[in-house]
């Protein structure tokens, strides 16, 4: 039996590397400013419970430790350290604020889960750190193995990673899983190249920590069980040490997620859901192995995936066929890339049938990893041809380039995360202003975006349409905003829209145009002329004809009704009853169709409004078809507005 013993090298991460070029350190200080800068620009957006629907789950864990003094927590469905280190920063900040009074430190507000605007930047500023620093640690593996120009490139691959960036700004752990793998990697590296009990025992810490931010973590265990099998498999002490690393990774676990029964059950229900879900989106695991590929295509862009595909054929070969510069340690550092690469890759798509691109985020540092040396690789092999690229000032413009195109990626990231567009400014305008919101009718073109009623319970009636000279005129004019691009009064059909802003008056046209760092897209035109309420609503008194009527009627009260009548009409539903898909009322007699649509809900009640219509005089009653005979009339309700062309500017 034999018990190897690498010597130290310039590969080794215990020992000292070759000096890099000064250029190198300025430029990734340059990046980690800039990349820590952009996502904590993007972190400060929208800090509330609003912005990201999973912060409430570590936040729930974080409120039983704070408010009840609970450290059993609520969900293990993101595991402890998870939640911890934003735990203790959001004491001290309290602290601070008791002691100095200080308002900014508070962690406490009026809001709706009970949290300042000041907690949640400093939970999202802490993984902005991770985020950052996990850029910092692929550097130093890309050093490790390769070279620092490997490392550094793969360092700003992973920075304009998309989903690496949003990841970063959120109070989730799926950027420290990322961040402790990495980190748990370049340990393995010590453990492979030197191996001892001391190194694997620190990886083991690492695995258990990893699987302590998020259950994805395990994947940092992939890479030492590979150098294990590809340079120790023959040395009994490290199987033992392998086996003793896994143990520590078991009690690190278990010292940080103590209430175990919490953990099962969240997994359980973890595994439920996913599984349920998956079935019904039809989904298995090729369908998760394809979609694992089209994420990194997606996040990574087309270019950076074609190295990253490079990458990965250029490693295997070198493995097998290696060069004459690849010594030992480069040669296992690859296979342990590829290993975590690829192994997890197959692992995670034979362990599940439902894609989430955050679970699989562990692969993206090494997936960058491979495409940073396949670039340089390529580069090489370019100089080697055509020697004047290796010319100083030739080889620093056109690394500049990448550079600066890579930067940019994630500034436009960023900026498209963090500026709204036109449109989105109009939509938060219209929101604050119409009253009563669920008696307003919005109407506007596609292609513009999707009006968006930021979780409010009531909402206006909106109507999204391809083009406005698709509509009837008169439809037009019933509603209270129209909205369209300004590039339509230039266009095929410019003589339609410019009559729509003369009818106008000049001060109900507004023109939302793009502005650096306050909004972007294509500027937008926003017509208004809100309709005046005349009176109170008219109660119509839905009642059943008789007990087995399939439909509910409400009679219009005598001598209301007059030819030429400017009226709308709102039924509202108690929740949980039938009648939430009636899409329609009829105006008898005659049976004329009115159809209507979903306003929103307040308290028990379901809403759905008419758009405006006219009467014709005849009308005696409304009748509401497909109701069933199950539940009774009460409950139900059904009321007329009355309108008039506002007379008093709407807009000054």
């Amino acid at each position: 039996m034999t018990h190897p013993s690498p010597s130290t090298t310039a590969h080794d991460p215990d020992s000292p590397v070759d000096p890099q070029p000064r250029w190198i350190g300025v430029a990734l200080l340059a990046l980690l400013l800039v990349s820590f800068g952009l996502r904590a620009w993007d972190a400060a957006q929208g800090l509330n419970a609003h912005r990201y629907y999973d912060e409430r789950y570590p936040l729930k864990n974080v409120s039983a430790i704070l408010l009840h003094g609970e450290i059993r927590p609520r969900n293990a469905f993101y595991t402890s350290l998870s939640y911890l280190p934003q735990t203790a920063a959001l004491a001290a900040s309290q602290w601070l604020f008791e002691v100095t009074r200080y308002e900014p430190f508070a962690i406490y507000s009026a809001s709706s889960d009970g949290y300042s605007p000041t907690a949640y930047l400093i939970c999202r500023l802490i993984n902005v750190l991770y985020g950052t620093l996990s850029l910092w640690v692929l550097f130093l593996i890309g050093r490790r193995i390769y070279s620092p120009a490997v490392g550094l490139l793969a360092a700003a691959i992973l920075a304009a990673f998309g989903r690496h960036v949003q990841s970063s700004g959120e109070f989730k752990p799926d950027i420290l899983v990322l961040f402790l793998v990495t980190l748990t990697f370049y340990w393995t590296l010590a453990a492979a190249f030197r191996p001892s009990l001391r190194r694997f025992l620190l990886v083991g810490v690492g695995v258990g920590l990893s699987v302590s931010a998020k259950y994805t973590g395990v994947a940092a265990a992939i890479p030492l069980t590979a150098a294990v099998l590809a340079e120790g498999r023959r040395d009994r002490r490290q199987w033992l040490w392998l086996v003793l690393a896994g143990v520590a990774s078991v009690v690190t676990f278990v010292i940080l997620n103590p209430f175990l029964d919490v953990v099962f059950d969240s997994i359980s229900f973890l595994s439920h859901t996913y599984a349920t879900t998956g079935a019904e989106e039809e989904s298995g695991h090729w369908v998760v192995f394809t979609r694992q590929i089209q994420f990194l295509s997606d996040q990574h862009g087309p270019v950076v995936t074609a190295f990253v595909g490079l990458g990965v054929l250029g490693l295997l070969w070198r493995i097998f066929r290696p060069a004459s510069e690849d010594a030992r340690e480069r040669r296992l550092g690859s296979i342990l890339v590829l290993c975590l690469l690829l192994g997890y890759s197959v692992l995670h798509a034979l362990g599940m049938t439902l894609f989430r691109g955050q679970n699989y985020l562990p692969v993206v540092p090494f997936s960058s990893l491979a495409a940073a040396w396949a670039m340089v690789e390529l580069w090489r092999w370019l100089c080697l041809r055509f020697p004047w690229l290796a010319w100083r000032p030739v080889a620093a413009l056109v690394w500049a380039g990448v550079g600066a195109a890579l930067v940019a990626q994630q500034e436009t990231l960023v900026y498209v995360r963090v500026v709204p567009t036109t449109f989105s400014l109009m939509n938060e305008e219209l929101l604050g202003e119409l009253d009563p919101t669920g008696m307003r009718h919005v109407v506007y073109e596609r292609p513009l975006g999707t009006f968006d009623t930021g979780g409010r319970p009531r909402r206006p009636l909106v109507t999204p349409v391809d083009r406005l000279t698709a509509v009837p005129p008169a439809f037009l004019d019933g509603t209270d905003v129209e909205v369209f691009p300004q590039s339509r009064l230039d266009g095929p059909a410019a003589d339609f829209y410019r009559d729509r802003v003369a009818r106008c008056a000049r001060d109900q046209v507004e023109i939302v145009g793009v502005r650096w760092f306050h909004s972007r897209g294509e500027p937008i035109v926003i017509l208004r002329h809100l309709w005046e309420l005349v009176g109170d609503p008219v109660d119509l008194q839905v009642r059943r004809p008789d007990e087995d009527s399939p439909f509910l009627v409400g009679r219009v009260p005598e001598g209301l009704t007059k030819p030429g009548e400017t009226v709308s009409l709102m039924f509202w539903i108690p929740r949980g009853a039938a009648g939430r898909d009636v899409d329609q009322l009829r105006l008898d007699p005659g049976g004329r169709s009115v159809p209507i649509f979903d306003t929103g809900r307040r308290l028990n009640r379901l809403f759905r409004t008419s758009t405006r219509f006219t009467l014709t005089g005849t009308e005696q009653r409304v009748r509401v078809p497909s109701i069933g005979t199950d539940d009774p009339a009460r409950g139900y309700g059904l009321e007329l507005y009355e309108w008039r062309p506002e007379t008093a500017p709407a807009h000054p």
